[in-house]
């Protein structure tokens, strides 16, 4: 509904996470109800956390459904994850029931190949790179609100 700032879209790559946005615009006394119990220090980020806040409060209801259908031990947070990012319910515990089943839980580490400790090395380092951004846009915001 309103465009996304520039930073917010590189920060939602960098993490390949999905956009939530509030449907309408949010009243300032609703900004300030949302987001009083959080610690935030401008109106920016008082209205982040409030975005954040509606859009959570408008998905609640689909997050504790899920939880429902989920046999138990099977990773909420991370069937959600899929839910959100559009894989149907069934279709991740499915996936989910499946990898519990392939991968016993073991004591002794598997040894990783070189490519994969080499995607990880690389995966590693766009993460480091986004965070270290992330950190530079964040000293860029602290100086231009003094």
């Amino acid at each position: 509904m309103f465009p996304t700032p520039n930073t917010v879209e590189k920060i939602r790559r960098a993490f390949n996470a999905v956009l939530g946005t509030p449907q309408d615009m949010i009243a300032t006394e609703d900004k300030i109800e949302f987001a009083k119990t959080y610690e935030y220090s401008n109106a920016h980020e008082r209205d982040a956390i409030a975005a954040a806040v509606s859009v959570y409060r408008k998905n609640r209801n689909k997050f504790e459904q899920i939880k429902r259908k989920l046999p138990p031990g099977l990773d909420a947070d991370e069937a959600i994850a899929q839910v959100v990012r559009g894989r149907s319910v069934d279709a991740v515990i499915l996936s989910l029931t499946r990898k519990e089943e392939k991968e016993p839980v073991t004591e002794t580490a598997k040894e990783i190949t070189g490519e994969v400790a080499l995607n990880q090395r690389e995966s590693l380092r766009r993460y480091e790179e986004s965070i270290r951004e992330m950190k530079e846009y964040q000293d860029e915001l602290k100086k231009n609100s003094n």
